[in-house]
């Protein structure tokens, strides 16, 4: 569902989701770890009671399988049930299985040896246990309950916080073209490019979908899909940092075309002249 190259279905689910600031940032960091942050996270969930930490994860996914996903709610309202744009805009389409499976396989060269259980059943290491943790706390945002969140997210906090410098910068992994993806960002910041403008622009059927395909496969023949996946989430939260109070029906709307331009500031180096060209359309926000 949620996989390094194709980054923006996990972060349009989290740009739409009520806790979208947190949840993006604490995304984004998952990938920013630096060695030290990772020995620190692996000690700091050694602090929590094996039994304590069980529990709140199946408290977590037990309120996840009550939330309905995306797919659920289309066939409710495809059968005559009743249906609302804003629930749906707001709904994901993964669960926070999918999110936590990205998180523990692809987020960092875990240092340790698989040994603690998190959401699903699956056995990993201790410091890619804090990071799952701390975002299946934010995905599940705000029906949690508050002892629950602090087992799962303390680990995170703790560990983090015994280090000085625990993140690598966004631009160091945004890939050898960081800068434009600064720049994109740097516009959304000073709303040169907003919202309702990028909701403006679209794509005839099924080019969009072609020209980010073949992204992707730029981005992974040249070793960048970690790049990628950063780099789109940053750029996400910049807009949704950059509105007040996004709507999720325009927000939608406005990601396709944001990501395109994403994904041309990551690969536009590498790219064929053709998907390229489909990718700037988005341009037309600017």
């Amino acid at each position: 569902m949620y996989t390094l190259s194709s980054p923006t279905v996990l972060a349009t689910d989290a740009a739409c989701h009520p806790a979208a600031r947190d949840l993006l940032a604490t995304l984004s960091a998952t990938f920013r770890l630096t060695d030290a942050a990772l020995t620190h996270l692996g000690l700091a969930v050694l602090d929590v009671a094996p039994g304590e930490r069980a529990a709140a994860w199946r408290a977590l996914d037990g309120l996840d399988a009550r939330t309905p996903t995306t797919p659920t709610l289309l066939r409710t309202a495809s059968h005559g049930g009743p249906g609302s744009a804003r629930t749906l805009a707001r709904s994901r389409l993964g669960r926070v299985t999918d999110v936590v499976r990205l998180v523990t396989r692809e987020a960092a060269a875990w240092p340790d040896a698989p040994g603690v259980a998190v959401s699903g059943g699956d056995v990993v290491p201790a410091s890619a246990a804090a990071a799952a943790g701390v975002v299946g706390v934010w995905w599940t945002s705000p029906g949690l309950a508050a002892r629950d969140a602090l087992v799962l997210g303390r680990p995170w906090h703790a560990g983090l916080g015994k280090v000085e410098v625990p993140l690598v910068e966004p631009r160091e992994s945004h890939g050898p073209r960081a800068d434009a993806v600064a720049d994109l960002c740097g516009a959304l910041a000073r709303r040169e490019v907003t919202l309702d403008r990028l909701a403006e622009v679209g794509w005839p059927p099924g080019r969009w979908a072609r020209a980010m395909h073949a992204g992707a496969w730029a981005a992974y023949g040249t070793g960048r899909l970690r790049a990628q996946l950063v780099a789109v989430l940053d750029v996400t939260a910049a807009l949704v940092g950059a509105e007040p109070d996004p709507d999720p029906v325009l927000l939608r709307a406005a990601l396709p075309p944001l990501h395109a331009l994403t994904v041309a500031a990551v690969v536009g180096d590498v790219l064929d002249a053709e998907p390229l060209a489909e990718l700037h359309l988005g341009a037309a926000a600017l």
